[in-house]
């Protein structure tokens, strides 16, 4: 018998569903909310990206005033804690709401090998879970802000100051953090990972440099060629000629 039971998406927002409880692992990742939801004598709290995994056997319920949906699924293993319900957060790129939407389409659709895909889509769904369980305390905030960070490497409107109000937390205490689990602040974090995109760009295509830089998120293509030197030791057009010229002589040498 297979790990994988079902898996259902709720089509229209619902504000009650009453107590019931399930041989198996029930894994509920709210899409809308607010609302509040009940495992056992514990309140939980969600919204849009909660993940809350009831144990087997634990009567559970939920409500929302002004509605709420999700995806829902029950599984016979987790390989999780089974005294008390779990509960997790999707971090900003949404990984687990992708794997639910995955599963989902996979399970009803029911092609060929469906039913391995699902277990594997779902050994990365616990992987997720698991990572973010195990976390130190603040991790996840920081892996959170990472992936913000990320997703904005090519966006030049966006501002770190504002990202790091929306944390929540105190702004210099977060900061600290955030340096002391990646060995950057914040903005030198962002200016690495767009240097680092825009040196690959500048080796793998022929875009001019002003190019480059806009799609590294620099409108300003003087300061993106300062920077860039600053942190490669190279101006753009130098460095693009230093990566041809060893690809040359690579491709020369006798194998």
């Amino acid at each position: 018998m297979g790990n994988f039971i079902a898996i259902g998406k709720m089509r229209r927002l619902s504000t009650e569903y009453p107590a019931h409880a399930h041989a198996q692992w029930e894994l509920v990742l709210y899409t809308k909310g607010p609302g509040r939801a009940w495992s056992g004598a514990r309140e939980i709290p969600f919204d849009d990206g909660t993940l809350v995994a009831n144990p087997p056997g634990i009567p559970h319920r939920e409500h929302s005033a002004r509605g709420y949906s999700n995806i829902a699924m029950l599984v016979h293993d987790c390989r999780l804690d089974p005294r008390t319900a779990l509960v997790a957060r999707d971090p900003e790129h949404r990984p687990m709401l992708a794997l639910m939407e995955l599963l989902d389409r996979e399970f009803h659709l029911k092609r060929g090998g469906w039913e391995a895909t699902c277990e594997e889509l779902l050994g990365v769904l616990l992987h997720y879970i698991a990572a973010i369980e195990k976390a130190p305390v603040g991790q996840n905030d920081v892996s959170r802000l990472e992936n913000l960070l990320i997703d904005n490497i090519h966006n030049p409107e966006f501002s770190v100051e504002k990202a790091l109000k929306g944390m929540g937390r105190s702004r210099f205490h977060f900061m600290r953090v955030f340096k002391i689990s990646t060995g950057l602040s914040p903005m030198q974090y962002l200016l690495e990972r767009r240097v680092r995109y825009a040196s690959n760009l500048l080796k793998t295509t022929s875009l001019t440099v002003e190019e480059i830089g806009r799609q590294a998120g620099f409108e300003d293509p003087y300061y993106f060629s300062r920077l860039f030197r600053k942190r490669a030791g190279a101006s753009p057009l130098a460095f693009r000629k230093k990566q041809a010229v060893g690809e040359a002589r690579g491709k020369d040498e006798p194998e």
